[in-house]
């Protein structure tokens, strides 16, 4: 049985500004999470509401010709380039950039040694050498798993790296073994609302809510960077909560693991601020315009200073990424979603992934080994966050370690 949610008070049509509104259907049943009502949403109704009409074949040619043109004029006129990696072959793997580095390494590595890579045998054999020689490098096992990867990539007879390069696999089984995965320390919430007051102290109000929202989102940190303001969409009459629209399909840019329209709720009352948050960052723009005028290695730049600022890498805090982790184990630890709604919101592929999330106990433990005194500079900044970022209040720097 379905019935219209109500909005908020205070929520009109006219807030939505730039963006377009989107119906939601909500069930009686409180066991269903607010992630499965917004993938019940129907696709093609959700584009209906957020996108302008249909694209011509002529404006998709200029667009992507706009954007390639080199590519474009490759397909074009092919004779010369039948030997050259097409632009789409290229785009078929996330991490084209990478695997083109992490091969030219590998075949350096080749090159300087004299072995051979002429058939699959003695391919298997110098991938085989390479990944011990990262492992004796004392290079992280990714590296090795990306290695490999780029070399099925760029070498067709290579079908999969398991049955095409045996040896090298066996190789990579064995420095599993010896060293196990680890999981990146999940950023406790109080910690991530300190460096947001840091950044929002610096007049970079921007930087400040795009942390807040990496955080409550569980997104990797790109993910919220590609974001429009037409894929933030605000409650309505049939929906009381904000909506926010990850890889929207007419942008031609789908996840990590492929996906496309992944559509994730703000249902969450402790972080409620984030919605007029967002209403506020919008003013004044279009609905192509980007959520964040911010490139990540800016916001790298600004981030690791606050780390260091407050010492904060002395307890495992080094990346961005642990924003998404540690929004992960808040809603664990707060017991605000069970771990399969967990897994749903992060679009981790296996429950497995987020296992380590189940009590949060690791989020608790980087708490605990910060000062006394950061740790009430944190809890106040938890306290405050919600009211800068929403109203613009004026934030004042939080104090170091003395």
């Amino acid at each position: 049985m379905l019935r219209r949610a109500v909005a908020p008070p205070g929520t009109r049509a006219s807030d939505a500004g730039p963006v377009h509104q989107v119906c939601v259907r909500q069930t009686l049943s409180r066991a269903v999470a607010p992630e499965v009502v917004a993938k019940r949403l129907p696709q093609r109704a959700l584009a209906e509401q957020r996108a302008p009409a249909a694209e011509s074949k002529a404006s998709r040619k200029r667009a992507r010709s706009g954007k390639n043109p080199a590519a474009a004029h490759q397909a074009s006129h092919p004779c010369g380039s039948l030997g050259e990696m097409t632009f789409l072959e290229k785009k078929s793997v996330q991490a084209e950039g990478v695997y083109q580095k992490k091969f030219d390494n590998f075949m350096e590595y080749v090159r300087k040694h004299k072995l051979q890579v002429d058939t699959l045998t003695a391919l298997d054999r110098a991938a085989t050498l390479y990944v011990n020689f990262l492992f004796f490098e004392g290079s992280d096992r990714s590296e090795a798993t990306t290695v490999l990867a780029a070399i099925r990539f760029f070498r067709e007879e290579v079908v999969r790296v398991s049955t095409s390069l045996k040896r090298a696999s066996k190789a990579l089984r064995g420095w599993r073994k010896m060293c196990p995965d680890k999981s990146r320390v999940p950023m406790p919430w109080m910690v991530a609302a300190l460096v947001a007051t840091c950044f929002a102290a610096d007049g970079l109000l921007d930087m400040a809510l795009y942390t807040v929202l990496v955080f409550v989102l569980y997104a990797r940190p790109g993910e919220a960077l590609r974001l429009t303001c037409q894929d933030v969409v605000p409650p309505s009459r049939m929906c009381q909560w904000w909506v926010i629209v990850l890889h929207p399909q007419e942008g031609e840019a789908a996840s990590k693991t492929g996906m496309y329209d992944e559509s994730l709720v703000l249902d969450n009352d402790k972080f409620a601020f984030v919605g007029p948050a967002l209403r506020r960052m919008m003013r004044g723009k279009k609905a192509g315009d980007l959520l964040f005028n911010f490139s990540a290695a800016e916001f790298n730049v600004k981030f690791h200073g606050a780390l260091n600022t407050y010492n904060l890498k002395r307890v495992g805090m080094v990346c961005s990424y642990q924003l998404r982790h540690g929004g992960a184990s808040e809603g664990a630890l707060s017991k605000a979603r069970p771990l399969v709604e967990i897994q749903k919101r992060g679009r981790w592929t296996t429950l497995a992934s987020v296992r380590r999330y189940e009590n949060g106990g690791r989020a608790v433990e980087v708490f605990n080994r910060l000062s006394p005194h950061l740790q009430s500079v944190a809890s106040r900044c938890a306290d405050q966050i919600g009211k800068i970022l929403s109203d613009g209040s004026r934030a004042s720097r939080p104090p170091p370690d003395p």
